[in-house]
């Protein structure tokens, strides 16, 4: 459905899809990106964070969506990996100095990050 789409867009043939697992995918690319929108298993999400960090432009932009998780992230013990997962993430965002960050809370929780 998605190649349709993208195939029908005026700008459609800027758009390269990559289809696999995502850190290998994120292994062989090469930045700098402006933009970089994190939405996949959450188990990766560290190991997203991290390896966005090295492609992302100075000025550029991380979006890591879900970071609330239905208010899931607030419990202790974590009720599952994935909860678990994102708690460790958002524990490393809030205290990575090289970054700010910005918890936006729309629908599930989007966290904006830029480097500093």
């Amino acid at each position: 459905m998605a190649r349709r789409y993208i195939g029908q867009a005026p700008f459609g043939r800027k758009i390269d899809i990559r289809m696999g697992p995502a850190l290998d995918t994120m292994g062989v690319l090469s930045g700098p990106f402006d933009l970089i929108f994190i939405d996949a298993d959450k188990t990766n999400y560290l190991n997203y964070y991290r390896r966005a960090l090295d492609l992302l432009d100075p000025k550029g932009v991380i979006l890591i969506d879900n970071v609330l998780w239905s208010g899931e992230v607030l419990k202790q013990p974590p009720p599952d990996e994935s909860t678990a997962a994102i708690q460790e993430l958002n524990r490393t965002v809030a205290a990575d100095p090289s970054v700010t960050a910005v918890l936006v809370t729309i629908r599930d929780g989007v966290l904006l990050v830029r480097k500093t």
